[in-house]
Formats: structure tokens, C-alpha cells, sequence
């Protein structure tokens, strides 16, 4: 998909909230799915926003919970809201 291949791009070069932008216009497009809201949830946490980083983790679990590495930035990021 186009636009998710834009965001990745997006995000190596730290334009996160670009990317976000790209990926909100992917799930307008083609539904919530939980790669997408990975990748939201990536640029959520470059940019600092925990909370929305959080929430976009927590949803895609619920879509696909045989996520380890998901769970493990979930907790990670709990721990960091916390704080």
C-alpha cells in the first residue's frame, strides 16, 4: 500500500508527524488493521506522545493479541505514563 510505504519512509527520517498524517489517510482508506496502528503508534512514540502511542498499541492488540513485541512496547510505555 502507498501510503504505508510513504509513512515508513516518513519515519526514518523522523518526519513522524507526516507520517501519522499518511496513516490516518491509509485507515480512511482501508479500515483499521493492526499493522497500521503499529505504525501509528511508532510515530505516536517519537513524537513524544505517549498517551496516543499507548492507545493505538493497546487497540491493535485487541485486533491481533499474538503480538509479543507489541505487548513488550505496551508495558514499556505503561511504565513510562506512569512515571
Amino acid at each position: 500500500d502507498t501510503y504505508l510505504l510513504a509513512a515508513e519512509a516518513l519515519k526514518r527520517t523522523r518526519e513522524f508527524g507526516r507520517a501519522v498524517e499518511l496513516l490516518d489517510k491509509a485507515v480512511a482508506h482501508y479500515g483499521v488493521n493492526a499493522v497500521l496502528l503499529n505504525s501509528i503508534g511508532e510515530c505516536f512514540a517519537g513524537l513524544g506522545k505517549t498517551k496516543e502511542a499507548l492507545a493505538a498499541f493497546e487497540k491493535s492488540l485487541e485486533l491481533s493479541p499474538d503480538q509479543p513485541e507489541v505487548k513488550k512496547r505496551v508495558e514499556t510505555l505503561r511504565k513510562k505514563a506512569s512515571l
